[in-house]
């Protein structure tokens, strides 16, 4: 967990966690082939900058592509109240982004590098309503990828 972050909760399909100062550790226990867990970690930013989320999976059993076993998300942070919750769903290749759903009129942009000149893109994605939250889940690609909410 970053110093510029407040941990808020997380929820586990199945497992346990724990917490070492800002090491966050989690045992899914046993999946069956196919199977699938999840784990969402939900913090407030307490300062302006870039949040770094790395998360990386381990099994016992021999895993053919040891590739798709981590995934790096950097979240640069402005000052402001929207909590913005990333969820990442190495099984599905996906990461999912949601917001407060009154925040409806913001709208999700992304970017490759946060080397200048910035073109931040809006990402097209199918935005959902899930219950008083909206999300995009977005495809994990070969490329880093920085996500903002920009409120209009």
């Amino acid at each position: 967990m970053p110093v510029q972050a407040t941990l808020v909760s997380v929820n586990l399909t199945q497992g346990t966690y724990t917490q070492n100062g800002s090491l966050l550790s989690a045992s899914l226990g046993t999946l069956s082939p196919l199977a699938t867990a999840s784990l969402v970690i939900v913090a407030t930013p307490t300062l302006a900058g870039t949040m770094t989320n790395l998360t990386s999976i381990i099994a016992s059993e021999f895993d053919p592509n040891l590739t798709n076993n981590v995934s790096l998300l950097l979240v640069p942070v402005e000052t402001g109240t929207v909590r913005l919750t990333i969820q990442s769903e190495l099984s599905q290749q996906a990461v999912t982004i949601s917001w407060p759903a009154s925040e409806s009129d913001s709208q999700l942009e992304s970017v490759l590098t946060l080397s200048p000149p910035l073109n931040w893109q809006v990402v097209t994605n199918p935005i959902v309503p899930v219950g008083n939250r909206l999300q995009v889940t977005v495809p994990i690609a070969e490329n880093t990828r920085f996500f903002r909410l920009r409120v209009q």
